[in-house]
Parts: C-alpha cells; sequence; structure tokens
C-alpha cells in the first residue's frame, strides 16, 4: 500500500511509512515498531493475514454463536443475513479510496462470503450521521488533528474517545 498506492516506490519519496501506536516520529515518547516489539515481548500487531485468519478461526470456532456469527454454503453470516460491513470514506479522495479497498480486499480474503462494500460519502453527511446511538456508519474515517504537538494531545482521545477535546 505505502509503496505503491501512496507512491514511495513509484516516486523514490516516502510520502508515508509504517507505525505502530499513536505518537509521531520525532515526539516526545515514540517508539519505533521495534522498539514497541522489545518492550512488549513481540506483541504489536501486524499486518498478517496469516495470523487474522488463525484468529478469525478461532472465534468462529469459540465464540461464534455469542457474536450471532454462523456459516451457511461456505459463508459466513451475522443474525442469519450475509455479513456486509459498509467502509465510509470521504468522497472524492482517492487515497482514502485505494486504502479502503485494499483492506476491504484483505478482509474478505479472512472472512468467507463476508462484503465491504467503500462507501464514498461527503464529509457534511459524515458528520451528520454521527449520533450517539444512532449512527449508521460501522466503520468510517475522520480527519482528526491535534491542536498542539504534545504526547497527551494524541493519547487523550485514545484514552477516552468519548470526549475528542484535549
Amino acid at each position: 500500500y505505502l509503496n505503491t498506492d501512496v507512491g514511495n516506490a513509484l516516486y523514490g519519496v516516502t510520502f508515508g511509512q509504517a507505525y505502530a501506536g499513536m505518537l509521531p516520529q520525532g515526539m516526545l515518547g515514540y517508539q519505533s515498531i521495534a522498539q514497541l516489539n522489545n518492550n512488549t515481548s513481540n506483541a504489536v500487531p501486524t499486518f498478517d493475514l496469516k495470523v487474522a485468519k488463525a484468529d478469525w478461526n478461532y472465534t468462529m470456532a469459540n465464540d461464534a454463536n455469542a457474536l450471532g456469527l454462523s456459516m451457511s454454503g461456505g459463508k459466513v453470516l451475522y443474525n442469519g443475513k450475509p455479513l456486509i460491513i459498509p467502509l465510509y470514506i470521504f468522497s472524492a479522495d482517492p487515497v482514502d479510496q485505494a486504502g479502503a479497498t485494499t483492506w476491504a480486499t484483505a478482509l474478505a480474503t479472512v472472512i468467507p462470503g463476508a462484503s465491504f462494500p467503500v462507501v464514498p460519502t461527503a464529509f457534511p453527511t459524515l458528520l451528520g450521521n454521527q449520533v450517539q446511538g444512532s449512527n449508521p456508519m460501522p466503520v468510517y474515517l475522520l480527519g482528526w488533528a491535534p491542536d498542539y504537538p504534545f504526547p497527551t494531545d494524541y493519547l487523550g482521545p485514545m484514552a477516552n474517545p468519548v470526549n475528542t477535546s484535549t
């Protein structure tokens, strides 16, 4: 994704880089992926479809009934209906479109028969849909930026996501 869709290899410029955690490189408290792995006994999640498939299979074998999941004809069902999880993105954003499409394709290889349609949506609609308890968007992107570059501005909203202000 970073090399082709974002363009790192295509243009020979680093537009994006792999990261883990919430703090950007250069900020007080930042740890690289290697440092995080060293400090957590290699517990930093990575993009690994084999691990994802194993985790999915474990969930289906042990927790499917409690989650309303079942299989029929080789396809996963949620409460008896096909599992469809739309991914909402900003309209007219080719980078988000490419990223969401790549992610949807990867998810579909892990979860048999599920579909993950990418739904480009106008920004005012994304904002209007954010009504607590009735938001129709199961997965959506909404831009966020700190008002000043300090670790609490990045970590606070993740620790208490109900309050996005810092």
